[in-house]
């Protein structure tokens, strides 16, 4: 509270004086420009493990899941969701693996905190984020609001399959979820 001390005070009784003496000219504050809005996400790129993906757009199936890439090697951006580099929880997924071996997130268990994942926007602008947490949750226990749900920062979630094939339920015991948090666009 120093600024009111060296005198921002004056100025603001100041200001509101005179917007409520009779005649007195409206003093007009400026306004911050609400941000442009961020273009759809086109290509996902992970150099620690060298993932370098196209990413489809996908909402939910008729079960009310997250829709799966329809291509092994790109990855899916939830878009009824957040946009990579808005406020907000994004969210991407990807196959661990196809009937012929390893998918585009065979490697994603690999990913430490720091390293860097680039979204690159319809727009040709560069969401860099950073990884701050690595977490592999029971199917049936997945926390969908801290993945899916409201968030103040400007988050991507990466998600896959993981843990042990199960073969009468077609699908893996786990999924793995790699959290990042925005650093930079260019």
């Amino acid at each position: 509270m120093k600024l009111f001390r060296i005198g921002l005070l004056p100025l603001l009784l100041m200001i509101l004086t005179l917007g409520s003496q009779p005649g007195a000219m409206a003093v007009a504050l400026p306004k911050n420009p609400p941000p442009a809005p961020i273009a759809a996400p086109v290509r996902l790129q992970i150099p620690m493990i060298g993932l370098d993906a196209d990413i489809e757009a996908v909402g939910q199936t008729e079960s009310g899941q997250m829709d799966v890439p329809t291509n092994f090697q790109n990855v899916a951006w939830y878009e009824p969701g957040t946009t990579p580099g808005e406020q907000g929880n994004a969210v991407i997924s990807g196959h661990l693996d196809d009937p012929k071996g390893p998918a585009v997130f065979w490697k994603l268990r690999k990913l430490k905190i720091n390293d860097q994942i680039i979204v690159t926007d319809a727009a040709g602008s560069k969401h860099t984020f950073a990884v701050i947490g690595k977490e592999s949750y029971a199917d049936d226990t997945a926390p969908l609001d801290k993945i899916f749900g409201f968030d103040l920062e400007r988050d991507l979630n990466l998600i896959t399959c993981d843990g042990v094939w199960n073969r009468k339920a077609h699908q893996y015991t786990q999924r793995l979820v790699v959290y990042t948090r925005l650093v930079t666009t260019q």
